[in-house]
């Protein structure tokens, strides 16, 4: 398997969805429910697929579909705009791993397609590095952003550094900004309107309202920060430690490979704080995954076979051991 994932080859996408499926086997084979005590922070997705263990298995295909697709995504996205050179599959490959990393997020949650639409306006910032005057790019960047608000309220927190990431890529005029914001407001006005014209508009502004007052206040500290919690995710942190470490010692052969690496890092920490805050969801974790898995393909392709291989099974025996933990733990099997 080693010798598979270090060359360009179509078997590694396969490779993807048999390392997915050995890491999503309790999921499918216990289906156990929710040890989430925290509310989604989301005005469209409600607790639909938690009636019955049929819409539990199909929330969980329905999450491995999409999180398999956004690992091709990855490849592809890398493959076009060279983030990481000579990486291969290798990018798809750490986030299909890292996805079982928080066995409760393998389910579909609006964590996911909001973590989706978001790290897609991060590529359409990556690609446009050097383009000029291009208000058209920042729409789009916006449009998409906005979707993910649309889907988590919560996700207005990655905002500021959605910006920064701009004004690292290029050089930025205040036209751009100004379409950015457009962008930003125009899917979050049509749905707006659809809900208002189709639909009972009461519920849904009722759950906004609920979103929104628990963006500001912290209701699940205690819930959020109990011991089994930290014991489980002190591994995880561990490892994100060390990759950011080590991702500062590679030396970036382009400007692109140095701009695109800063954003990398900066969303890397912004995920890792937007985790910690009190008031969202351990399932989070998940915004963390496709910035880690494109900094440890990175460090991965720099560093000599020998250390390949231990970087390599070290991240998958952290993973198979918080799954064990969060099993005994949380689960009680």
């Amino acid at each position: 398997m080693f010798r598979l994932i270090k060359v360009n080859s179509e078997i590694n996408y396969l490779l993807m969805f048999i390392i997915m499926l050995s890491l999503w086997t309790y999921k499918f084979l216990y289906m156990p429910s929710g040890i989430e005590e925290i509310s989604y922070s989301s005005y469209i997705f409600f607790d639909f697929f938690e009636k019955t263990t049929t819409l539990k298995y199909i929330s969980s295909i329905l999450a491995f579909i999409i999180y398999w697709g956004f690992g091709f995504f990855l490849v592809q996205k890398n493959t076009k705009l060279i983030i990481v050179e000579s990486s291969y599959q290798i990018v798809g490959i750490f986030f299909v791993m890292f996805s079982g990393i928080w066995i409760n997020s393998q389910k579909f949650i609006p964590e996911i397609l909001a973590v989706i639409f978001l790290y897609f306006s991060v590529f359409k910032i990556f690609s446009s590095f050097k383009k000029e005057n291009c208000p058209h790019l920042l729409f789009d960047i916006g449009f998409l952003y906005g979707i993910s608000l649309i889907i988590n309220l919560q996700f207005i927190y990655f905002l500021p550094f959605l910006i920064i990431s701009i004004f690292i890529i290029k050089k930025t005029i205040i036209k751009e900004i100004i379409a950015l914001i457009i962008g930003i407001l125009t899917p979050i006005l049509l749905y707006f309107s659809i809900i208002f014209l189709f639909f009972n508009y009461s519920e849904i502004l009722s759950e906004l309202v609920k979103s929104i007052s628990n963006i500001f206040v912290n209701i699940n500290f205690v819930n959020k920060f109990q011991t089994k919690y930290l014991l489980l995710f002190c591994p995880f942190f561990l490892l994100f430690l060390i990759m950011l470490v080590f991702n500062f010692t590679i030396k970036n052969k382009s400007i692109f490979s140095k701009k695109s690496q800063n954003i990398l890092i900066l969303f890397m920490v912004a995920s890792i704080i937007f985790f910690c805050l009190p008031n969202t969801a351990n399932e989070s974790i998940i915004t963390t995954f496709p910035p880690l898995s494109i900094v440890t393909a990175k460090i991965f392709v720099n560093i000599n076979n020998k250390f390949k291989i231990i970087l390599f099974y070290s991240i998958l025996g952290v993973i198979i051991f918080l799954q064990i933990l969060q099993i005994k733990i949380l689960f009680n099997y």
